[in-house]
């Protein structure tokens, strides 16, 4: 099986921020690596967005840029994004 997880959440009680932001990236049935983001408040079941790409190489390059974006967040939600859980099995 190959897949890459992150778990990622930003959590301020004092702020009301409690977000989560989960990444997962595996082989499809027809060979294509699928990328999928979870994210929204902890406690609900958030949205869901994916996508689609035909190498791995274009899969982390997504992951990439998705987690270079929760490195801003102390800028735009005043708390910093901690990663909970991350595995990967190529």
């Amino acid at each position: 099986m190959n897949l890459i997880s992150y778990d990622l959440r930003a959590t301020n009680p004092e702020k009301n921020v409690f977000r989560f932001y989960k990444l997962c990236a595996g082989k499809d049935l027809f060979g294509h690596w699928s990328v999928t983001a979870n994210y929204g408040r902890q406690g609900t079941k958030g949205q869901v967005k994916g996508w689609t790409y035909n190498t791995l190489e274009e899969a982390q390059k997504h992951i990439e840029v998705s987690l270079k974006k929760r490195d801003t967040a102390q800028k735009r939600i005043g708390v910093n994004y901690v990663v909970k859980e991350y595995s990967i099995d190529i």
